[in-house]
């Protein structure tokens, strides 16, 4: 039954069915308008609209909330989502466009700087949506993140990166109680090594040659292997770095806590089971070798009795 309009107090209503991919749709509504020339043309833009959307590609069905779904079922970070999800839902990626997005930053974080929206807004979105897009399940929205130049952003309030010099390098290896740390920052400072790069390196890996003075990364960040050379004195330092991890190692396992450990060679060798139980009895910091245990502490009252 195709729409009719009548008249219902002072406004034109809508009744009848409209066509839809499900089949039909049964419509009983206002119009809103008290005219009957626009209360008809009314009724022509709703039978219009349901064609079109007969029409439509299933690509432009596609929403926002499906998209995050494939998103994360592909295993990609949920960092920053759930407040895209939130404000977009179940809008079209067919209805979408850049500025919406754009608008939909500054909506999120009123506040924020353009480093920000585009870290927090733009980019998630854009790979939210691109994905999808590559699957053919969604048509491309072409996003354009904010720039330093936009009249309408604001800038960050933290101050500028500087380059590290050998002298900060220095004074934190001068600082830091721990030397492998303190390895670590002078071994990426020489190398350029990515941190993920440098601590999946084994100790007893081929891929760190102290001989020929290379070093080898394995499956980096551009998915090919890097190599970088080491200068003398990060060759000694690693080589002081294995020494102090094998004294570490033997002094843990004779059950020597590291900050009472002493260089001495008794202290370094095996002990036998009745020093452990004296050990384990005592606590880790009790006494060893021919030390004495401290007098027991017993309670005044059964004291003073048990001496009577």
């Amino acid at each position: 039954m195709p729409l009719t309009i009548y008249k219902r107090g002072r406004f034109w209503w809508l009744t009848g069915t409209v066509p839809t991919r499900q089949g039909e749709q049964r419509v009983h509504e206002s119009t809103g308008e008290t005219d009957e020339a626009k209360a008809n043309k009314v009724r022509l833009n709703r039978e219009l609209r349901a064609q079109q959307e007969i029409d439509l590609d299933p690509k432009d069905f596609f929403t926002f909330a499906q998209a995050v779904e494939a998103y994360l079922q592909a295993g990609k970070s949920e960092s920053y989502i759930q407040k895209l999800l939130e404000h977009f839902a179940d809008t079209r990626i067919s209805d979408m466009t850049g500025s919406g997005v754009r608008a939909a930053a500054k909506v999120l974080y009123p506040g924020a700087a353009y480093t920000t929206w585009n870290r927090q807004v733009i980019i998630p979105t854009r790979a939210v949506i691109n994905l999808s897009a590559d699957d053919g399940k969604c048509r491309e929205v072409v996003i354009k993140g904010f720039k330093k130049s936009d009249k309408d952003v604001r800038r960050p309030s933290t101050p500028p990166k500087r380059a590290v010099d050998r002298s900060y390098i220095d004074t934190f290896r001068e600082h830091s109680d721990d030397p492998r740390i303190s390895a670590l920052m002078l071994f990426i400072y020489q190398t350029g090594a990515r941190v993920s790069e440098a601590i999946a390196l084994e100790d007893d890996s081929p891929d760190v040659d102290l001989v020929n003075r290379k070093v080898i990364f394995r499956d980096t960040k551009n998915g090919e292997d890097g190599e970088a050379d080491l200068t003398v004195e990060m060759v000694y330092e690693i080589q002081e770095l294995r020494q102090w991890k094998r004294e570490r190692l033997a002094a843990w396992e004779v059950r020597v806590p590291w900050k009472n450990r002493r260089p001495a060679s008794p202290i370094l060798a095996p002990i036998n089971r009745a020093q452990r139980r004296r050990h384990r009895h005592h606590g880790k910091q009790g006494p060893l070798e021919n030390e004495k245990a401290p007098p027991r502490k017993l309670h005044p009252r059964r004291g003073q009795g048990r001496h009577r």
